[in-house]
Formats: C-alpha cells, structure tokens, sequence
C-alpha cells in the first residue's frame, strides 16, 4: 500500500465485498468464500479481511452461521455508506489521514536532518 494512500485496506476490502454483493456476485442466503480465499484473492491479510467482513456484519450484509460460515444477508434498505452522515464521516477521515501522512513526511525529514546534525 502507498504511503499517501488515504483508504485503510479494510474498509478498501469492504467495500470490493459490498460491491460484488449488490452486483450479485454473493447472492443473498449464499456464503461467502473463506477468509483464506479471499486473502489470498484480494492480495491481503486474512486479519483485513475478517475486519471488512466485521463492518459488513455491523452494516447488515452478512451475518455468522454456525456451520455455515459467513452468509450474505438482504442488504438493508437505508444502507450505511448510502447515509449524509457517514459520507460526511468518511469524508472527514480521509481528510485526517492525509494530515496525518502528511505529519509523517514531516517527522521523516525532521529525523533525517537531525541524524546529520548528530556526531
């Protein structure tokens, strides 16, 4: 992942989940892969792709079966990314994590001057 890049790889993978949800590639009543497929399909830990899956569960998408795994549920009708709120939310995330690289830039270059300053 880029250092400047602004979406946490989690919410990146929830929202690639999200999105074959509503495109019906994971019909509802159907489980999902395993979060060893997935990983390994998206490229990610399986501890990035248990907390998208996480968020899908408190967004009413999925939910755990025992025995089943995880199983994708009827997508609720006000969905939560689909709120002013949350985009708002996220909006100002984003903006915050951009300082935040940003800040660390900053402290980078400040730790490199001060290491040719040291005998």
């Amino acid at each position: 992942m880029a250092a400047h890049d602004t979406v946490i790889p989690y919410l990146k993978v929830a929202a690639e989940l999200r999105n074959r949800i509503d495109q019906g590639v994971y019909e509802v009543g159907t489980q999902l892969p395993s979060g060893r497929v997935l990983a390994d399909e998206l490229g990610v830990a399986r501890n990035t792709v248990g907390a998208a899956i996480r968020v899908l569960r408190e967004e009413g998408l999925v939910t755990p079966v025992a025995g089943r795994g995880t199983v994708v549920e009827a997508r609720p009708e006000a969905a939560v990314e689909s709120s002013p709120e949350m985009t708002a939310l996220m909006e100002k995330m984003e903006a915050l994590i951009e300082k935040l690289n940003s800040l660390q830039d900053e402290v980078k270059g400040l730790d490199q001057r001060l290491r040719k300053l040291e005998p």
